[in-house]
């Protein structure tokens, strides 16, 4: 018997991850948004304690195929095939605590700061970087995620 709990889509305010940007292109200041496209639009969490995973999955106006990744033995996400938009991260649970000289980090710091790393090591050149959204989604609807999971 399988025991997995999925949420409810949580739904992402546009205006509070979208953020402008002030960039200057050939000479002119300009505002900068990301494509709609490209925002996660919704969060929801799958909790499958048969399998020991936490996975955030992100949706966005359109589907793609998808990708999973390996970022190391305890994290997978998944990629966009064409756009390498942040499509899922799956954490193994026991991962989600871990001990450092200072003391436990959270779940919270853990999730953040994989994006992040992704983030650093992502080869994308867009302005508004794909992962920087996703990231700031998990911020924006963190309480909520972790309590429907």
């Amino acid at each position: 018997m399988e025991h997995s709990k999925t949420s409810k889509w949580i739904k992402v305010d546009w205006d509070s991850v979208n953020t402008r940007r002030d960039e200057t292109v050939h000479g002119i200041k300009v505002k900068m948004f990301a494509s709609p496209y490209d925002v996660p639009e919704a969060l929801r969490t799958v909790l499958d304690e048969d399998k020991k995973k936490l996975v955030i999955e992100f949706r966005y106006l359109n589907e793609e195929p998808t990708e999973e990744k390996r970022h190391n033995a305890y994290i997978t996400y998944g990629l966009g095939k064409f756009s390498k938009r942040l499509y899922s991260l799956s954490f193994d649970i026991n991962s989600l605590t871990v001990e450092n000289r200072k003391g436990k980090f959270t779940k919270y710091d853990k999730i953040v700061g994989v994006i992040n790393q992704l983030l650093k090591e992502s080869k994308q050149t867009a302005p508004l970087d794909n992962y920087e959204l996703a990231r700031d989604a998990v911020k924006a609807k963190y309480e909520m995620l972790l309590a429907a999971a």
